[in-house]
């Protein structure tokens, strides 16, 4: 049962990393586009 919990916790916590890293993709692009239209 431990076992199990630990699992999905990891896996979790690997989505959240997953989505944590996309988020600021994201962010660093819609931040990253503006400012690449004013030096082009």
């Amino acid at each position: 049962m431990f076992n199990l919990l630990a699992i999905y916790l990891f896996f979790l916590s690997k989505h959240w990393l997953k989505v944590l890293h996309l988020h600021t993709d994201i962010t660093s692009q819609y931040i990253g586009l503006p400012v690449a239209k004013q030096t082009t």
